[in-house]
């Protein structure tokens, strides 16, 4: 079944003209390579390759390192030529991307490019941290990183470091541990942090996951608006269909397109560009008299409708007849045109909070055109599914020295504070897949198990389960890694939060495969 995908999959990218990055790599491999020996053109790059640089080596790949064999190919240790490999083991944290950090252990105990006979060297100062920050990683660390590397199991063991010399001597780290998991006091000691930061001071508040900060977000979005100190940037952080403005519209299509739906027109005139107080939305549709709120609506522009208040007045009178002349027009002109024109009509880009979010609504209407254009029905699930893929543009009035963003994305950079919050947040676990396989690094060969019904399991042994749990403990070294890159971001001043609630026996500790739990 394999070899067969692996041919459609050549047909297809044929047919289309089109190649992924796996593809590309692919190929480069296949054009340095004639059935063993190298090609014509490995022979013409050798005279003109002298010198190879890789940078973040631990996070390389095994189709990656056989490019670099197929391109050193012939190369010895005395004829001048350098392959020159960078990386820090400890901050391998990419194996959803294939990344293998067994690899970069292979190479710097010399048993990877051997003709080459590569001299290994260790780096130990640390030119960002200074000494609290250090200190802490130094005493902390070692405990849950390895005593050994081990290239079965991804595990690296944890390295030292010293602060650089003329280093300054401040800073401070900080744990916050509850036993009560509460995100709101979560979120507001993180505003406090931001709150008490120094004009020009950076402040990064590190996840693992984007939704982990969905409580964060909602408390800096309502402190932003009073206090710029608050606002932040974050860069593909915010689904595009989480924000305030884009559900707004959604409520605004929604109620175009169907007459009937009773909670997206009441959703629709408590926006703040139609902004009906609750005391008046009752009077105008509570009652059961209209069979719609769109015919209650009509009732009051008519003049039968009942009496509300002057604010209620004054705010119908203006868009009360852009939504009855929108909902008329349903059917005859494209969704598109009625959803912007109504919102455009009705104030809309007068009540955005920053520039950055006429972007996204911009954004919200090409994604009803795409969707009318395809022929998709446009509902709550379609726009729902793609809404789930798209990011809000990050706040166009922010400078940049609060953000927001995943530890991954944090990697290489550096923060004078970083706070770690929901260190015991779970993430989604794995799912049952087809083929359960690993590479193994030493022998350059791949151990694979399909999925088996649990009879089988039992006839045949536990091939899957022997998988799962090489895996799983990767995935725990891995975890430990990740929490040491986040750790390491900062400067001078690291804050870490975790909720860790008592078992049923009064116990206290993580459970799961949490940042908590390393």
């Amino acid at each position: 079944i394999l070899l067969r995908a692996a041919q459609e999959w050549q047909l297809v990218m044929a047919e289309t003209g089109a190649a992924d990055f796996i593809e590309i790599a692919s190929r480069a491999i296949q054009a340095l390579d004639d059935d063993g020996a190298p090609s014509d053109l490995a022979l013409r790059l050798d005279y003109r390759i002298g010198h190879l640089l890789v940078d973040e080596f631990q996070d390389t790949s095994h189709s990656q390192v056989r490019l670099l064999k197929q391109l050193t190919a012939g190369w010895s240790a005395e004829d001048g030529r350098t392959l020159f490999l960078v990386g820090d083991p400890m901050q391998s944290i990419y194996r959803f991307r294939k990344a293998e950090v067994s690899l970069f252990i292979q190479a710097f105990e010399g048993r990877l490019f051997e003709p080459l006979r590569m001299q290994p060297l260790r780096l130990s100062v640390n030119f960002r941290s200074t000494a609290p920050v250090v200190n802490w990683v130094n005493s902390v660390f070692p405990a849950i990183m390895p005593e050994e590397s081990d290239t079965v199991t991804g595990a690296v063991s944890y390295s030292p470091s010293e602060t650089a010399p003329g280093a300054p001597g401040v800073g401070s780290v900080e744990l916050d541990f509850s036993a009560v998991r509460d995100d709101m006091q979560e979120a507001m000691s993180v505003a406090d942090i931001i709150r008490q930061r120094g004009p020009d001071e950076t402040i990064a508040v590190l996840l693992r996951t984007r939704p982990q900060a969905r409580q964060i977000v909602r408390l800096l979005d309502r402190l932003k608006q009073e206090d710029p100190r608050f606002r932040y940037r974050a860069i593909d952080f915010n689904p595009l269909g989480e924000t305030p403005l884009v559900r707004d519209l959604v409520s605004l299509t929604m109620a175009i397109l169907q007459p009937a739906d009773r909670l997206s027109w009441l959703a629709l005139l408590r926006t703040p560009f139609v902004g009906l107080e609750l005391a008046d939305l009752d009077r105008l549709a509570g009652g059961r008299d209209a069979p719609t709120v769109i015919d209650a609506l009509v009732a009051w522009w008519s003049g039968d409708g009942p009496v509300l208040g002057s604010d209620g007045e004054a705010r119908l009178q203006r868009a009360a007849p852009v939504l009855i002349e929108t909902a008329a027009l349903r059917g005859r002109r494209s969704l598109r045109d009625l959803v912007e024109s109504a919102w455009l009509r009705l104030g809309g880009p007068a009540c955005v909070q920053n520039r950055s979010e006429l972007t996204d609504a911009a954004r919200f209407f090409e994604l009803v055109e795409a969707l009318e254009e395809e022929g998709t029905p446009v509902d709550r699930d379609s726009l729902g599914q793609r809404l789930a893929d798209l990011y809000a543009e990050p706040d166009a009035e922010a400078d940049g020295r609060v953000q927001l963003m995943t530890i991954y994305a944090a990697k290489g950079l550096q923060f004078d504070t970083v706070v770690l919050p929901a260190l015991n947040g779970r993430t989604r676990g794995s799912d049952t897949r087809l083929l359960y396989w690993f590479e193994l690094a030493d022998e350059d060969q791949v151990v694979m198990c399909p999925m088996r019904d649990e009879g089988e399991k039992r006839e045949r042994g536990g091939l899957v389960a022997y998988i799962g749990d090489v895996e799983a403990r990767r995935q725990a070294m891995e975890t430990g890694r990740l929490l040491y890159v986040a750790a390491t971001r900062a400067v001078s001043r690291l804050h870490l939060f975790a909720a860790v609630p008592p078992d049923t026996k009064g116990n206290v500790r993580p459970t799961g495969n949490t940042l908590a739990t390393v």
